[in-house]
């Protein structure tokens, strides 16, 4: 267990900043609070092949209660899920529920290139550009090895003055000079234990604290973008929906993939699955998984077939060691104006299983 004062000190070094588009002093009056929690694994409470009872979105919830207010939580989490997702999800399994607080946890699920940048920066701009927003606080995990996306999410932070916690800062110092281990905090490479969920508990509840100490200062105007938003407006075509943007005969079959109900069974005899829209931004969300059943799908764009890193001699496999039966996406499309496009994917091997097709105008 980590010794009190360095937990304590831990949570001070965390602290980036508690940010200048918030009213600290006016959520820490309110006796009834919404927190919602929007991130992966670590969000989920995942460890070890089980998911935690109480992880950090629960513990921070009793500390709170402590004291003395009345405390509603929404968790919209799963191992794997990135920022694209997110965008997808938010507004239907998370901002129906009119949160107060929302802490984000994406840094090592995300990556430094241009795609995850955009993708993250749509998500913040999802939440905080609207009539009534939550104040949208970032938690900045870092694996046993150092990975993490801070080089981009402080500025990020720093740039739309979001409250930031960055656990880099936190425990670095503390793994440095040995006053603490990796193995006091986690016990695998980017899972924290209990007493690892209590550690971050801790350090949200030092940011709530040190904010509602703060002087109350004039919202800032929202800024013009840092990179760029094209996601912030991505919506989703399900399986099961009636629309005539889609042309398939594909079965709908129900699936066990977190937060997406049904999925299109792609096979070779039932054909190619078409989409014709006007978009700027194109994603396919599908199942993946280490089942051969799994199969593999060709994408063309426009009767082109798609060059994209994701693809293995031209196909999207959908078989992976690397799955488990969770959703995946991969971006197709990222323009500055929305332009027609058909977008085809034809089913080459096995069953191939599109859980939603995601797009912006």
């Amino acid at each position: 267990m980590t010794d009190p004062q360095i937990a304590a000190r831990v949570a001070a070094q965390a602290l980036f900043q508690t940010g200048s588009r918030v009213n600290w002093r006016q959520i820490s009056k309110k006796k009834k609070l919404t927190l919602g929690f929007l991130g992966g694994s670590v969000t989920q409470g995942y460890i070890g092949g089980t998911v935690l009872e109480r992880a950090f979105p629960q513990i921070f919830a009793e500390m709170l209660r402590a004291r003395g207010q009345d405390v509603q939580t929404y968790v919209l989490a799963e191992a794997g899920m990135d920022t694209v997702t997110g965008n997808l999800l938010c507004e239907s399994q998370l901002m129906q529920y009119h949160p107060d607080l929302v802490f984000i946890e994406f840094a090592i699920n995300e990556t430094t290139l241009r795609h995850s940048v955009l993708s993250f920066e749509s998500l913040l701009c999802k939440l905080i550009d609207r009539p009534e927003p939550p104040v949208v606080c970032l938690l900045l995990m870092r694996s046993a090895n150092g990975y993490g996306c801070d080089s981009y999410m402080e500025p990020i932070a720093e740039h739309y003055g979001l409250p930031c916690v960055s656990m880099r800062r936190g425990l670095e110092p503390a793994l440095d000079d040995g006053s603490m281990t990796w193995d006091e905090f986690a016990d695998s490479e980017s899972h924290p234990h209990l007493q690892g969920h209590e550690l971050l508990a801790q350090c949200l509840m030092h940011l709530y604290e040190q904010g509602a100490a703060s002087v109350p200062q004039p919202i800032p105007p929202l800024p013009e973008p840092w990179l760029g938003i094209p996601f912030r407006d991505l919506v989703g075509l399900l399986p099961g929906q009636e629309t005539p943007l889609i042309i398939t005969k594909s079965e709908t079959v129900p699936c066990a993939v977190p937060y997406f109900p049904a999925a299109w069974k792609l096979t070779e005899e039932t054909g190619a699955w078409e989409m014709a829209v006007c978009a700027k931004t194109l994603v396919l969300f599908y199942e993946t998984d280490n089942d051969p059943k799994l199969g593999s799908c060709r994408i063309l764009l426009d009767g082109v077939p798609l060059r994209h890193p994701m693809l293995d001699q031209g196909l999207l496999r959908t078989e992976s060691i690397y799955g488990w039966g969770n959703s995946r996406s991969i971006i197709l499309l990222m323009d500055e104006q929305p332009t027609p496009h058909i977008l085809r994917v034809e089913p080459v091997s096995e069953s191939v299983y599109l859980l939603c097709a995601g797009y912006s105008r």
